[in-house]
């Protein structure tokens, strides 16, 4: 994600790379040859060399010029930076999922005590068949729905040691997941109950979410076999139509424009001075509840 994101603002003409941070000598450079991750997606080269080049997270946030952090790193670590950045004064774009509990989120937004603007992730958001499917949805002319799947598979991931460690992590719901979660949370709110088992051979998981009307909405996915492509769809069927991302079909859709958009806003709202309504971090923190209630329906023993 750090290589996704620099190559997005390498696109932004109103902002400007201060500081990076890694102690990857390649990526430190611009050269994101050797990264890995879900999509494999090749990225180009970015130009750091107007950039100061750090070893550590805290040398970022104490260098003065930096107006803006952008938290890419293993996510047992998102509280602790974004937590450092906040309490420094800075803008916090923070990669999702917020963090591994919902303490931590909590933690998080009470942490912008200077009007700073906090906003996590969710690229789905900025998705176009995902913000399709909201638009069409909210317009309410196709009635009400009543049936809905999100599903989201990816080969166990070899790409980085700590990504299958739970304790950073949070697994294939948390770190996977948790972008569907983060749908279910925008599109329908909040559910009643939830229900959910464990599916494929590693860390997959089968989750039904119940609503006081009636309606059901299943989630599956997770990390599977080492060939499992990378694949990501829904189906959502409403009194009057049907909407569908295949599943099957590779992603197609050049991602680094959705970051940049994503990025795009979150700059935008800094300029601005006004909160991220279009990805508000409380959403976040929900999803990462709901998140938890997933975990601990599908492992408990009964």
């Amino acid at each position: 994600m750090g290589a996704t994101h620099a190559a997005a603002y390498a696109t932004l003409g109103e902002v400007q790379i201060r500081a990076v941070a890694s102690r990857n000598e390649r990526a430190i450079s611009g050269d994101f040859s050797s990264i890995g991750g879900n999509l494999g997606s090749a990225l180009p080269p970015v130009d750091f060399s107007s950039a100061a080049k750090y070893t550590d997270w805290e040398q970022v946030i104490a260098d003065p010029s930096v107006e803006a952090v952008d938290v890419c790193a293993p996510t047992y670590l998102h509280e602790q930076i974004s937590l450092a950045a906040l309490d420094a004064g800075k803008h916090v774009f923070c990669e999702k999922p917020m963090a591994l509990s919902a303490a931590a989120c909590d933690r998080m937004l009470k942490a912008r005590t200077k009007g700073q603007v906090l906003m996590i992730g969710h690229v789905l958001r900025f998705w176009p068949e995902y913000e399709e499917l909201r638009e069409s949805l909210s317009l309410g002319e196709y009635g009400r729905v009543r049936t809905a799947t999100f599903t989201r598979v990816a080969a166990l991931p070899k790409w980085s040691s700590w990504i299958t460690d739970p304790a950073k992590s949070g697994g294939a719901v948390l770190d996977l997941l948790i972008h569907d979660l983060d749908q279910v949370v925008l599109l329908f709110g909040t559910p009643e109950s939830v229900q959910a088992k464990r599916s494929g051979p590693y860390d997959g998981v089968l989750a039904t979410f119940s609503y006081p009307n009636g309606l059901m909405v299943q989630l599956e996915g997770g990390w599977m076999g080492p060939d499992t492509p990378f694949a990501m769809g829904y189906k959502i069927e409403t009194d009057r139509a049907c909407f569908s991302l295949n599943p099957n079909q590779p992603v197609q859709i050049p991602v680094t424009e959705a970051y940049r958009e994503e990025l795009s806003y979150f700059q935008r709202c800094c300029d601005e001075g006004r909160q991220p309504e279009r990805c508000p971090p409380e959403e976040s923190a929900a999803a990462v509840r709901l998140a938890m209630l997933v975990q601990e329906c599908r492992d408990c023993v009964i």
